[in-house]
């Protein structure tokens, strides 16, 4: 049983911390040590997939960790070009079309969340195994903004106080090669390419194409269109947004 945790990255500008390549190194390097001590619980190697700007400095520093073995396994690089702005969403996709062979579970996490809790990789594992009903673990707990509503049997009904359709928060959660090979079948627009189209007829945006949330709602709600369910995992405490301190 061999697990990747997906981490997308872009070293570009952005709004909030970080907010430029530099700072994304930083981000990336604490993140290997993270991960270098924490024990996730199954083998697991690291994808970073870097959302390419090329730029030398960023493929010098990429090539300087590519190969590093954390507690778990390894790091392995990919340079994503930009095709259209979907964002961590098409990393992820791209990382399990190009790597769909070696891996039977799959962590989507973008690179301002840190995992703070021992054995967080078997302990979705288990949860994703034990219900079949369950096609995606969404990791993250947002209680005061994002907070996940549920159904009757505990599963993810909707999003927030904005009534969203039912997602994971920055796609970031578990699921498995399995269920993203029968969504590939299931939803062929969405998931038989490594990129995201922006202007996608079943987005969920009202206007038909992507705006504002849509294109991360998106994502895990594919997984409900397929007939599957959303469960949660953490408790609050489990993981650590960079960009706020806040446990998640």
């Amino acid at each position: 049983m061999k697990s990747a945790h997906v981490l997308a990255t872009y070293f570009g500008d952005r709004r909030n911390y970080p907010q430029n390549k530099y700072q994304v190194v930083e981000v990336l390097n604490t993140q290997i040590e993270s991960l270098y001590n924490l024990d996730v619980g199954v083998d697991c190697d690291l994808l970073i997939v870097n959302h390419d700007i090329n730029d030398p400095e960023v493929y010098e520093y990429l090539n300087s960790i590519e190969g590093i073995s954390l507690k778990n396994g390894s790091i392995k690089i990919l340079n994503r070009p930009i095709i259209n702005k979907d964002l961590s969403f098409g990393s992820y996709k791209y990382a399990f079309h190009t790597f769909e062979n070696e891996y039977d579970y799959w962590f989507f996490n973008e690179d301002d969340i840190f995992p703070l809790r021992e054995n967080y990789m078997k302990e979705m594992i288990d949860i994703i195994e034990n219900d079949s009903l369950i096609g995606f673990v969404a990791a993250l707990t947002f209680s005061k903004v994002h907070n996940f509503i549920f159904d009757d049997k505990g599963y993810i009904d909707r999003v927030g106080i904005f009534n969203h359709p039912p997602h994971a928060h920055g796609g970031v959660g578990l699921t498995t090669t399995k269920i993203l090979q029968d969504l590939r079948e299931k939803c062929p627009s969405y998931f038989n390419t490594p990129n995201i189209n922006p202007l996608l007829e079943t987005s969920t945006s009202p206007e038909g194409g992507y705006g504002g949330d849509y294109i991360e709602i998106d994502f895990t709600n594919q997984f409900c269109k397929a007939g599957y369910k959303l469960k949660d995992y953490s408790n609050g405490t489990y993981f650590r947004r960079s960009q706020t301190g806040e446990t998640l």
